[in-house]
C-alpha cells in the first residue's frame, strides 16, 4: 500500500509540472485545473517538488 501511495504522489507531481509548463509556455489550458495551478505557478511547482520528495519517503 505504501508503494502505491508513493507512485500516485509521484504521478501527481509529474502531472502538476506538465500542466504548469503547458499552460505557461504553450498556452494549453484545461479550464478548472489551469485556473487553480496558474494562480501562482511557482507555488504549484513547489507543491509538485514537495510531493515528489514525499513520494520517495513513502
Amino acid at each position: 500500500m505504501r508503494g502505491m501511495l508513493g507512485y500516485i504522489l509521484y504521478l501527481l507531481a509529474i502531472a502538476i509540472t506538465v500542466l504548469v509548463i503547458a499552460a505557461k509556455y504553450f498556452g494549453v489550458s484545461i479550464q478548472p485545473v489551469s485556473g487553480i495551478l496558474m494562480s501562482d505557478p511557482a507555488r504549484s511547482l513547489l507543491i509538485a517538488l514537495l510531493l515528489s520528495f514525499i513520494a520517495r519517503w513513502v
